[in-house]
């Protein structure tokens, strides 16, 4: 049996060593030298961007910080957003540090909080699977300095990381053995596109891993969410309609998207729309 193992340690070479317990501290050393190494790059690139305006930014979000900087809370009694509530109640957290920055970096910093709170699940749900230190590190990375996160955020001032975060923590929730519908339910409650989960956790129910019954939670949460708002005197049409306005602000099956629509070239919308729902 020494022989054996000899042997397989000559054929590894002089950096595998049998027992890893010994590695260990140095590939912690590493992991966290890279998340902060890359941590402090991301922080760089979102300070460097934090000033460009695209149409959108200058139209509609910073109006919408500057609505709710300067009526607060009474503010949620109008549709000041075209968002659901809970977009509204981040930029009144954000209102509340207006002496920290400009309106439009404010806006961005509430993307840039929930694309640290993506890097960091996705990091943690590569460490379940992996168990290695130096892969959930480069996850963490991989998130965190991703163009397309880097865009959306930094220089557009988007908020997509908000309904990614909670989707990926609804995954993270699953890989746990533990229920993640409500907070698949909150990235709905966010953005439509939270949706686009709803194939992973029909997946779930057709495994038996949750009750069907827990899908009531997706417009419960929705409902609870939209209490401070109805409170404030909005009305339960303007909240409730949020996504069926939202489906009539574009008639166009493709915005220059890499899908299926851009070949149906001069195709009317509502035949689109019909063809797409059945498909």
């Amino acid at each position: 049996m020494t022989k054996d193992i000899v042997g397989i340690d000559a054929i590894r070479g002089p950096g595998h060593d049998v027992n890893p317990n010994k590695t260990q501290p140095e590939s912690w050393r590493l992991a966290i030298a890279v998340a902060i190494g890359c941590g402090l790059v991301g922080l760089a690139l979102r300070y460097v961007a934090r000033e460009h305006a695209t149409d959108d930014a200058i139209q509609h979000l910073i109006p919408w910080y500057v609505f709710a900087r300067d009526h607060g809370v009474a503010g949620l009694a109008e549709a000041f957003t075209n968002y659901t509530p809970f977009y509204s109640y981040l930029l009144l957290i954000a209102a509340r540090f207006d002496w920290l920055g400009e309106p439009l970096s404010l806006v961005k910093a509430i993307s840039a909080v929930f694309e640290l709170g993506c890097a960091i699940t996705v990091a943690q749900i590569v460490w379940r699977a992996t168990k290695l230190p130096l892969r959930a590190s480069l996850a963490f990375c991989a998130v965190w300095l991703a163009p397309t996160v880097i865009f959306n955020g930094a220089v557009w001032a988007e908020s997509d990381s908000i309904w990614t975060y909670f989707t990926l923590v609804s995954i993270a929730l699953f890989m746990r053995d533990r229920n993640g519908v409500a907070s698949f339910a909150m990235a709905f409650s966010v953005k439509a596109q939270g949706v686009f989960l709803g194939p992973f956790v029909l997946g779930m129910i057709l495994r038996r891993r949750i009750h069907p019954a827990w899908l009531a939670t997706v417009p419960g949460i929705y409902v609870v969410l939209a209490i401070p708002v109805l409170v404030a005197g909005r009305s339960l049409a303007s909240v409730f309609a949020v996504y069926l306005d939202q489906a009539h602000t574009f008639n166009r099956l493709t915005m220059n998207a890499a899908n299926i629509w851009v070949l149906a070239g001069g195709l009317p919308y509502a035949i689109g729309v019909a063809v797409g729902m059945v498909l």
